[in-house]
């Protein structure tokens, strides 16, 4: 195994074969990248920086123009949203399927119910019990008159009471600005308001969420479908003023009423500095499981007839009136849960919620984050390539852990950070580490492949290597097997009439021959002796017809050699014959040698047998021992030379000269190209 760990030592080392089996052309494969320079370290290289700078300009691309929005909010969501914190004393009026059901006999369907029905309502809610609410907001559009009594009772309940907040709705119609970067902003054309004697007896307010409109341009950091902006105001391009919306209006009004009224000053240079871009966290999820995230839950046929059910269970409660029907479309799937709609009156509460805690949050500066994002991105493309795989995936989990963690306390904090566009870098440039890192280590073990079977057979290789079994050890077995050994006939007579490199290049033409002949059939190029050669079958692995294989080598040597002494004539002048012996039997074969060096052969009697029949072949004879031929005769035809004393030998052993060797049906290993 001397060779074959020199061979591997220059394979580790230089990253390639030495002498035939890979020409150094001065050309980088896509896998020198891959090379080490010393067995520790890797070479950085060009195309390293390369990939770096490029992946680095792609996430700075995509973050800048927050190509990947919607995935970086579902992520958010995730962590994020809801806060399962409720504060304000918040109590949800339904108009539900009950309330639909119980009223549908007497007064129709919900748009054909009369005004008063909701003056009933705002009259029980304020005197059902000890306590009474600050406010009453009804999430409902009142736009058009209807029977000029009832809707009077309604404007006239509210004027009593004082504390009623009723909706509208801004109308817009989308304009487009801008010349080449094209810009477009829906504003303000008309509003659906209540009818007259309600909008002067009740407090009014906008109740467009966020998911309906777009008020800032589309140039803007992009937002999804789901309602997760506030928009406490809205620009009137009617009357040049800001509106207010309903869930702040209903905010002010529950604040004023204890004593400790709200300033939305704060609130609105945050809006107009942000581009009107705050997000809000929602409180709650759905309350359509009737789960009661807030105060209470009472359906709006109860608070018509005053029902035992409807109390107010806190002083200055905030009551809001809204849809709680599927069939009234006015439910939106949100982030606090998207698999579940969540009636507007709700969004509302969430609304207020999130402006009473603060819990709002504005984007971190979009080029700062992108132009880190893209550093940091580089960096981990170049450390990943340099580093240990196990080192480098723990290094990009822990910046993305990090990214996460400062993701929550700038949240907590009222920043949005936008974590995606680090995430999916770290984890393409761990996948792509994991890819590299898997063929570079091919590349080296396919080189090192190749570098031994320059030694062993390609198939023993290929064997080896697909079963795993790589362990080498001193220590050996006894294991039958056949020895081929072939010598050149007058080698030093000719070599002295040749130049060095004529000489070299013979052998290596008559080596060529004798190693292809011997890996196609399957042998063990044990070792070179000089101008001599030795092979062994049925080792290291288990050979079927093991003994017929290591004649049929011999006699492809023979055939081909009459091609070959043909082209050194007309090359060199010269000729060349051999003499080959085989047997077979017994050996023990291992790895011999020392734990720093090891040579994988075969030793015993069998081997040196073969041998001493070598070194009795006349040139151009194949000798084979009375145990190879008893195995192998019915495709032999072989003369008789009787027994001979071999050297070393006590005894005489009955050997054979093969004349022909038969190619058994199906054998066809051996395709050594000869004349015949």
């Amino acid at each position: 195994m001397e060779n074959q760990n020199n061979v591997v030592d220059d394979v580790q080392k230089n990253g390639q074969v030495s002498g035939n089996t890979e020409k150094n052309s001065g050309k980088h494969s896509f896998f020198d990248i891959f090379k080490k320079t010393d067995g520790k370290k890797k070479k950085l290289n060009v195309w390293i920086f390369i990939v770096a700078i490029l992946a680095a300009v792609c996430v700075f691309f995509i973050s800048e123009k927050n190509i990947l929005s919607s995935l970086d909010f579902w992520l958010s969501d995730l962590i994020h949203q809801p806060d399962n914190n409720p504060t304000l004393p918040i109590m949800i009026v339904g108009i539900d399927e009950k309330s639909i059901e119980g009223l549908k006999e007497e007064y129709g369907s919900v748009g054909n119910w009369p005004r008063d029905l909701y003056a009933k309502a705002i009259e029980n809610l304020n005197t059902c019990g000890p306590s009474s609410p600050s406010v009453i907001a009804m999430d409902i559009l009142f736009d058009m008159a209807k029977d000029p009594e009832t809707d009077q009772v309604l404007a006239d309940t509210c004027a009593k009471y004082g504390n009623v907040v009723t909706g509208y709705l801004f109308n817009f119609e989308r304009k487009v600005y801008g010349v080449g970067e094209i810009n477009e902003v829906d504003e303000v054309v008309s509003a659906a308001y209540p009818y007259d004697a309600l909008r002067n007896s009740a407090t009014l307010a906008f109740t467009n969420n966020s998911s309906s409109i777009n008020v800032r341009g589309l140039h803007q950091n992009k937002s999804d479908d789901y309602p997760r902006r506030i928009i406490p105001f809205i620009y009137n391009h009617m009357d040049g003023t800001y509106a207010e919306s309903f869930s702040l209006v209903t905010y002010k009004a529950y604040m004023e009423k204890i004593g400790s009224p709200f300033d939305s000053s704060d609130l609105f240079s945050m809006f107009k500095d942000n581009d009107q871009n705050v997000y809000f966290t929602y409180t709650t999820g759905n309350l359509t499981e009737r789960v009661m995230s807030f105060d209470y839950y009472v359906s709006f046929i109860d608070a018509v007839n005053g029902s035992e059910e409807l109390q107010i269970p806190n002083d200055d409660e905030i009551v809001l009136i809204g849809a709680y029907a599927e069939g009234l479309e006015d439910a939106f799937y949100t982030p606090a849960n998207r698999k579940k709609k969540m009636n507007g009156v709700e969004i509302h509460a969430n609304t207020m919620e999130a402006i009473a805690k603060n819990t709002l949050q504005v984007d971190a500066n979009n080029d700062f984050v992108s132009v880190l994002y893209a550093l940091i991105t580089a960096c981990l493309i170049v450390f990943a390539y340099l580093s240990t795989l196990p080192i480098a995936g723990t290094v990009g989990l822990g910046v993305a852990v990090i990214d996460e963690i400062l993701s929550i306390i700038l949240y907590k904090n009222g920043i949005y950070l936008k974590t995606v566009y680090l995430i999916i870098p770290i984890i393409l440039t761990l996948v792509v580490a994991v890819i590299m890192h898997y063929l570079s280590a091919k590349a080296a073990k396919d080189k090192i492949n190749n570098a031994f079977k320059m030694y062993v057979a390609p198939e023993v290789v290929d064997e080896m290597a697909g079963s795993g079994n790589f362990e080498l050890k001193l220590g050996g077995q006894t294991k039958d097997i056949a020895v081929l050994f072939i010598d050149i006939r007058g080698f030093t007579t000719m070599s002295e009439g040749l130049e060095p490199e004529e000489v070299v290049s013979i052998l290596n033409e008559y080596f060529g021959l004798v190693t292809d002949a011997i890996f196609k059939n399957k042998g063990t190029l044990d070792k070179f002796i000089g101008d001599a050669a030795m092979a062994v079958f049925n080792s290291p692995n288990d050979l079927d017809d093991y003994e017929y294989r290591a004649v049929h080598t011999a006699w492809d040597i023979a055939l081909g050699s009459q091609e070959l002494a043909a082209k050194l004539l007309e090359t060199h002048g010269r000729t060349i014959n051999y003499g080959i012996g085989v047997n077979c039997g017994p050996a023990t074969v291992g790895n011999i040698g020392s734990s720093f060096r090891m040579d994988y052969t075969a030793i015993g009697d069998t081997v040196n047998t073969s041998a001493r029949l070598e070194a009795n072949a006349k040139a151009g004879q194949i000798l084979i021992s009375e145990a190879v031929y008893e195995r192998t005769k019915d495709w032999l035809e072989v003369e008789d030379v009787g027994p001979i004393p071999l050297k070393g030998k006590s005894k005489e052993i009955k050997i054979f000269n093969v004349i022909k060797v038969i190619d058994k049906p199906g054998y066809v290993e051996s395709q050594v190209k000869y004349k015949k």
